[in-house]
């Protein structure tokens, strides 16, 4: 009977041993895997124990702070670049001549004009863009589906749907903070107000009407901007993943940026024109606000979308998109690896 229970005991521990170097080995073997494969698995078994509100709080927050985070560090190219949109003298200059006219008439401190409506602005527009584009996608794509169209196109048409739905909604948010910092930045008298004396200052000068005339301009610039940046983004990715063999994939940083200098330069020129006509219904009109009468006459006072575009025209409406290559292109590339780094150190897909 001891030698039985002896017998049984050393098979016992032969087995927990056996089941350990086992564990270790696939271990071994996850650790020298793919780091994007091994974080994909990482996410997606954290991702299941999450409820879809705490999945939808973790899009937010990523959301929200690599939005506040990109567009912060570009904000002396956006200061250039709506200067170029805005004023008559800063229309000839390439986006280098532009911030050294900027540093050297007004200091270098103007540069940094509007950081703080940038901040808070797109800080609360990228969580609730990301977070709605997330939680919108399957369902989208399901209603779609429900409608009538195939699971393919339902797939395909979802996201775009998605995206224009959280483009719509976050420029909502993003509207008034957008008429502050652009008043900021194309007004001398708002310059140096700061965000909540600026935005003040506008409301008391213009009403509800100074801070939310531009959410349709700003509808104009965020869907084709939202809907492009995440679905080109999301394609290319997937894509890569699709397509990678082993041994020969790129690393997943490596995919991952040039999927978002892609999406950075599709997304840039969807939303130029509607830049424009944000950048005309949101600038003001300094000294010439005391003649209304010859504003009207000549039309500056229609704000509708069509006509600001047929005023600006086809050269008004690609005024600046060098410099929103440069701009834009560091937001979204910057913006789009921060996601994605942060959302799976979250624990979500």
């Amino acid at each position: 009977s001891s030698d039985l229970h002896a017998a049984r005991h050393t098979a016992t521990a032969r087995s927990v041993r056996m089941s350990l170097a086992d564990g270790w080995a696939e271990a071994a073997v996850a650790a020298a895997a793919e780091p994007a494969q091994l974080s994909a698995l990482l996410a997606g078994a954290a991702s299941a124990v999450l409820s879809p509100v705490e999945q939808e709080e973790r899009y937010l927050l990523a959301g929200g702070l690599c939005a506040s985070i990109s567009h912060a560090l570009a904000t002396p190219i956006d200061v250039v670049k709506t200067r170029q949109q805005t004023v008559d003298a800063y229309s000839g200059l390439s986006l280098l001549e532009g911030l050294a006219r900027v540093a050297r008439d007004e200091g270098r401190g103007a540069l940094l004009t509007g950081m703080g409506p940038t901040i808070v602005g797109y800080g609360a527009e990228g969580a609730l863009k990301f977070g709605a584009y997330e939680g919108l996608k399957a369902s989208a794509s399901a209603a779609l589906a429900a409608a009538g169209l195939s699971a393919e196109q339902g797939g395909t048409l979802g996201p775009i749907a998605a995206g224009i739905v959280a483009g719509g909604l976050a420029s909502l948010l993003l509207a008034p903070a957008e008429a502050t910092r652009i008043r900021m930045v194309s007004d001398p008298a708002y310059a140096q107000l700061g965000l909540v004396r600026a935005a003040t200052r506008l409301y008391d000068m213009e009403g509800s009407d100074g801070l939310l005339r531009g959410v349709p301009a700003t509808c104009s610039k965020q869907l084709p901007y939202t809907a492009t940046k995440q679905v080109t983004f999301d394609l290319l990715v997937k894509a890569a993943a699709a397509t990678s063999q082993p041994g020969l994939a790129a690393p997943h940083w490596a995919s991952t940026a040039a999927a978002a200098a892609v999406a950075a330069v599709l997304s840039t020129l969807a939303s130029q024109p509607g830049d424009a006509i944000l950048s005309e219904v949101s600038r003001g009109h300094g000294a010439a606000e005391a003649d209304v009468d010859a504003r009207v006459s000549s039309g500056e006072d229609d704000l509708r979308i069509a006509a600001v575009a047929a005023r600006l025209g086809v050269q008004g409406l690609a005024r600046g998109l060098p410099a929103r290559l440069v701009h834009v292109g560091v937001i979204v590339t910057v913006q789009l690896i921060l996601y994605d780094t942060l959302k799976h150190a979250f624990g979500v897909p």
